[in-house]
């Protein structure tokens, strides 16, 4: 824990806090909420109150509570798992989150993506599934290996239709093949992993990744003309 773990929470802050872990803790008696509950309570409020710093990594929260990582990794998964629940959209908005901020790596046909959220990978994991690709993380429970069709498959999936066409048009614009969204992003992906070599592929796909999952076409287009090489002539229209 940091040397003043409450010093940015406000007093409002700390009440609500407070009152809402009280609460619970009394729910329905006194006394009567098992340990495993209370434990997950207070991991809660040490995250509401600052105590524990909302991008703690596992390693982070093993040394602060002084736990293994299994216990630390399941009270993060638990704690997640309450808050967001089944909630598609706000799952896809973490797993995109770590896609543009985790560190990547390249193995032979594979991305390998370290991402300390369990209950991220989890979700990444039944899209993967879901689009009819297989991920692996039996090595370290933190590392995804994803192939390169794979990846391609989840970041399609998880763009809207209207998303889907900005970055379509973006990319075309910028060299791709005229083709499907899907061959398009195999092309820019396959000349961003010839153009990324060892540990830069993580800077250079994190990189690349963001202005695709912002849908945000002049972006899109600064980012990836300096990876994908422009056809001879105009682009078609």
């Amino acid at each position: 824990m940091t040397d003043t773990p409450l010093s940015t929470a406000s007093d409002a802050q700390l009440r609500t806090a407070l009152s809402t872990f009280l609460t619970e803790f009394t729910r329905p008696a006194f006394g009567a909420v098992p340990k495993r509950e209370i434990e997950l309570q207070v991991f809660h409020l040490m995250h509401e109150i600052g105590m524990i710093a909302p991008d703690a990594s596992i390693y982070d929260v093993m040394t602060q509570l002084k736990v293994t990582r299994a216990k630390a990794s399941q009270l993060r998964f638990d704690m997640e798992m309450r808050r967001i629940g089944d909630n598609k959209g706000a799952l896809n908005i973490l797993v995109k989150e770590a896609l543009c901020t985790t560190r990547f790596s390249k193995d032979g046909a594979y991305f390998v993506l370290e991402i300390q959220n369990a209950f991220v990978i989890a979700h990444l994991k039944e899209i993967v599934r879901s689009v009819g690709h297989i991920s692996d993380t039996s090595f370290n429970p933190a590392l995804v290996r994803l192939s390169h069709d794979a990846m391609i498959a989840v970041i399609e999936h998880l763009l809207t239709q209207d998303e889907q066409k900005i970055v379509q048009q973006a990319l075309i614009q910028e060299g791709a093949p005229d083709t499907s969204l899907s061959g398009i992003l195999t092309s820019a992906v396959t000349h961003l992993a010839q153009k990324a070599a060892g540990q830069a592929v993580g800077t250079a796909l994190d990189h690349a990744l963001k202005p695709l999952f912002d849908a945000a076409g002049t972006a899109i287009t600064q980012t990836w003309a300096e990876i994908i090489p422009l056809r001879d002539g105009p682009p078609a229209p």
